[in-house]
């Protein structure tokens, strides 16, 4: 499987930033259910989720397409709660990873895609 042309347009990225930092929703949503910051580097897009005031149970990180999920199970809460950050890219070609730190947690994800599908498609990381 090859990877789709648009792929490698990566300079799309600039605008989903400025869409989520301009929209006032993603304030309220950092507020009401957790904090996410975005970052760019050389090789990577960087998402910190900050999860100082939280009892973490789990953390699940999710695939989907071009967008991609990341839903806490809060001890003591029934519901869930998640946030859904868009690229400008189908996400399947793209190693996901992430690291779980005392008080936040950093996802990465490569900007360099692969020739084909990562089989990887659901992080999962137990709270402490």
């Amino acid at each position: 499987m090859n990877v789709p042309e648009d792929q490698n347009h990566l300079g799309r990225w600039e605008s989903v930033l400025k869409g989520l930092l301009l929209d006032p929703f993603t304030n309220y949503l950092d507020e009401q259910l957790f904090r996410i910051d975005l970052y760019d580097t050389t090789d990577k897009y960087i998402i910190e989720v900050l999860t100082e005031n939280l009892d973490i149970d789990e953390i699940e990180i999710t695939k989907e397409g071009k967008l991609l999920a990341i839903q806490l199970k809060i001890l003591g809460e029934a519901s869930v709660r998640l946030r859904k950050v868009p690229f400008p890219f189908d996400l399947k070609f793209h190693q996901v990873e992430a690291i779980k730190y005392r008080h936040w947690f950093e996802i990465s994800i490569n900007k360099e895609a692969i020739k084909s599908n990562v089989n990887q498609f659901n992080i999962r990381i137990q709270g402490e």
